[in-house]
């Protein structure tokens, strides 16, 4: 009778981190994106006609003639970007997954605005 030849699993080896010499032998012949870059920590979503806008602002302190800082800071429009119903609802089933994936990384982000939501997603009532 013959034995049964049994064929074990090659071991796991653990995923190890890429080397400085990994990295450099990836991203050689790499080229940036060529797009204009912005930084913008507010945004307003607006429609119209058959358009979603995400228009972007960011604060600017103002430094008065006097030499002083203002109190209120300038807000300043960076960019609007113009997208198509469609692809809102494409970008508001996508972004969920990746501030997830964030928040289980460095913790959760509060903000004015997610404090003003309810337990049920929507806006309250301010009195």
């Amino acid at each position: 009778m013959a034995k049964k030849k049994t064929e074990q699993a090659p071991s796991a080896k653990p995923e190890q981190q890429p080397t400085d010499e990994d990295l450099k032998k990836q991203m050689s012949g790499a080229m940036p994106i060529n797009a204009p870059y912005f930084n913008a920590g507010v945004l307003q979503v607006n429609v119209a006609g058959n358009d979603v806008l995400l228009i972007f602002h960011r604060a600017r302190p103002v430094s008065l003639p006097s030499g002083e800082m203002a109190q209120a800071a300038l807000t300043e429009t960076v960019a609007i970007v113009s997208v198509s119903p469609q692809t809102a609802k494409d970008m508001s089933l996508l972004l969920p997954k990746v501030i997830q994936d964030y928040e289980a990384e460095f913790g959760e982000i509060v903000t004015p605005f997610t404090q003003k939501l309810g337990q049920h997603g929507r806006l309250k009532k301010d009195h």
